[in-house]
């Protein structure tokens, strides 16, 4: 799954503009956009909470009194910690969320148990040969005939005839699964960093006045 960049990011936010609806210690609403809806977003602070909301989604995130302290990068870094501020958030985007699932991940997951299996056999051996061979066709069938759907993908791994596979097993293929971020979470994650950076230049331009 494809996730934005820092890059990409920023070529979608070239024409935003900051507009600091209210700024009153940690109770702030700002709106950055470039005048329409694409790409608009709000952010809203109140003690402990920060909610970002719009085109891309909305997310509530809570950790401290003030959650721009939390958020806020220094210097050139633009680092998003996706997986800790996963932690963070109240409340997600329903039609996005912060993960979902790739069907694509568990052909990967698949292929990995397949090279297990295979290393584990000698392929000059006749009958080890036919395990690998016959292994190797059940995964293909797998990802050539699986439907990108997670109850398709769940339902043909759970059903699994490791007899056909040629002895290869999925003992503990779902251990430690994660689905990966939405795109749009990671953007959203993007943008609460650049609203920030946006913030501090103008309040401290603001000052320096």
């Amino acid at each position: 799954m494809n996730h934005p960049t820092r890059t990409s990011f920023l070529n979608d936010v070239a024409e935003h503009q900051l507009t600091i609806l209210k700024d009153d210690g940690v109770f702030r609403h700002m709106v950055l956009s470039q005048g329409s809806f694409e790409h608009r977003f709000e952010i809203t602070t109140w003690p402990q909470h920060l909610c970002i909301s719009g085109d891309m989604g909305c997310y509530v995130f809570s950790r401290v009194q003030d959650m721009f302290s939390f958020f806020r990068q220094s210097g050139d870094d633009w680092g998003v910690n996706a997986s800790y501020w996963e932690e963070k958030v109240l409340a997600e985007c329903k039609t996005d969320g912060t993960r979902e699932f790739d069907a694509k991940e568990a052909d990967k997951r698949l292929e990995q148990f397949l090279q297990w299996f295979v290393e584990g056999l000698d392929p000059t051996n006749e009958e080890e040969a036919e395990a690998i061979n016959s292994a190797t066709n059940a995964v293909k069938e797998f990802t050539q005939n699986r439907e990108n759907a997670e109850w398709d993908v769940v339902y043909r791994l759970n059903s699994w005839d490791e007899e056909d596979a040629g002895g290869m097993t999925l003992d503990d293929f779902w251990d430690g699964w994660k689905d990966p971020f939405t795109y749009r979470f990671i953007w959203c994650c993007y943008a609460i960093v650049f609203a920030i950076r946006q913030y501090d230049e103008a309040t401290q331009s603001k000052e320096a006045a």
